[in-house]
């Protein structure tokens, strides 16, 4: 497992379990979570009843091999629409990559996202290609395809 997926894992561990919390399933699975395996717990995630829009704020750490952070503010919203999410997440601190901007798609029928990449320093959009999802997001360990949508089977679970 690449260093990248590595990192997805834990996010979508911590994720899951705030989602869990939000939802209020956390008590009604406490009691079950001795039989449920991994996989089935992580099911009953996917299955969960979800608003149709959300919002959240969020901070990404960077951290180099000396040790040095940078932080990074990081405001989103979500819109299901039906047979598409569309999320976008938008930069707001520091200044260096403020108003930067990323949009992803995701399709019910599980095709491939659609994913932009708004720059305001260069005043561009750039779509990212299926090629490039592997490219670094934003100097992140993160990918593109790590902020796309999973499947239930894309990933083991415990």
């Amino acid at each position: 497992m690449t260093k990248s997926m590595n990192n997805y894992a834990k996010l979508l561990v911590v994720t899951t379990v705030s989602l869990l919390l939000l939802a209020g399933g956390l008590a009604a699975l406490a009691d079950e979570s001795n039989q449920l395996t991994g996989r089935e717990i992580i099911k009953k995630v996917y299955q969960r009843d979800t608003y149709e829009d959300r919002k959240s704020s969020m901070k990404m750490t960077l951290i180099n091999d000396k040790g040095d952070e940078k932080v990074r503010e990081i405001r989103q919203l979500e819109r299901d629409v039906g047979e598409v999410d569309k999320k976008i997440m938008v930069f707001t601190s520091p200044r260096s990559v403020e108003g930067t901007a990323f949009m992803n798609w995701s399709y019910e029928d599980d095709s491939e996202d659609d994913q932009w990449l708004y720059m305001p320093a260069l005043g561009s959009i750039r779509r990212i290609a299926g090629g490039d999802q592997s490219d670094r997001f934003m100097g992140s360990d993160f990918t593109y395809e790590d902020l796309g949508e999973r499947t239930l089977d894309e990933d083991k679970h415990k």
